[in-house]
């Protein structure tokens, strides 16, 4: 099997369980794609080397965020609370475990759709008090993290960005990470979030760099 074939299915299995193990499972795939792009000095290796580096970037954090959430909660809840949250971005991009190509892919359409997804989702959930102080303050780190890299994907592929896309984006994420962020939300609809959140993130990076060894 071609590693481009590996990674694909690799990124499939992490997208839906986003286990500590799938995830590091991708890691060491990307690791030995990079290592060997940079063996050759051509310059598309050149591209799949920063692509990469691009992608394992988020996946360290990926990796930190569901190694410490998955010790909150059990790992059968997790995935149901997953499989709550229907992310319709993130559904596009799995569609027939095929990524798109990104020239194709209108990342306005696809940020603003999970930004409203997820408002959706949070909506629905009972809020009750007392959550737990230091679960919520690395969420809150990881929201951060999320919503820093979610302004990256505009300065990485500004060529399907106008300024009109900017302002909506910006006015829907801070609306959006308010709305995660806010006092009586518990952490379990935070989880769900931030997951499929760091999942759209990770599948658009890896995306790009499968653009690279096309």
């Amino acid at each position: 099997m071609e590693r481009v074939d590996v990674v694909e299915e690799k990124l499939t299995g992490a997208l839906k369980e986003a286990s500590p193990e799938d995830l590091w499972s991708l890691s060491s795939e990307l690791n030995a794609l990079k290592a060997t792009a940079g063996l050759r000095k051509d310059r598309k290796s050149a591209q799949t080397g920063e692509a990469v580096e691009d992608a394992l970037d988020v996946l360290r954090d990926f990796h930190e965020f569901s190694v410490e959430m998955r010790s909150e909660i059990e790992s059968k809840d997790f995935s149901q609370m997953a499989s709550i949250f229907d992310l319709t971005a993130i559904g596009a991009l799995a569609a027939q475990d095929v990524l798109p190509d990104l020239d194709n892919l209108s990342l306005p359409k696809i940020l603003l759709g999970a930004l409203s997804e997820g408002l959706i989702f949070l909506g629905s959930r009972q809020y009750v008090a007392g959550a737990q102080k230091i679960v919520n303050a690395r969420l809150r780190i990881h929201s951060h993290r999320v919503y820093q890299r979610l302004w990256g994907l505009p300065m990485d592929f500004n060529r399907q960005f106008t300024e009109e896309n900017v302002a909506e984006i910006q006015e829907s994420m801070d609306k959006f990470f308010k709305a995660l962020l806010r006092e009586g939300l518990p952490p379990s609809p935070k989880i769900t979030v931030i997951q499929q959140f760091y999942s759209l993130i990770l599948a658009i990076r890896i995306e790009k760099v499968m653009m690279t060894l096309r």
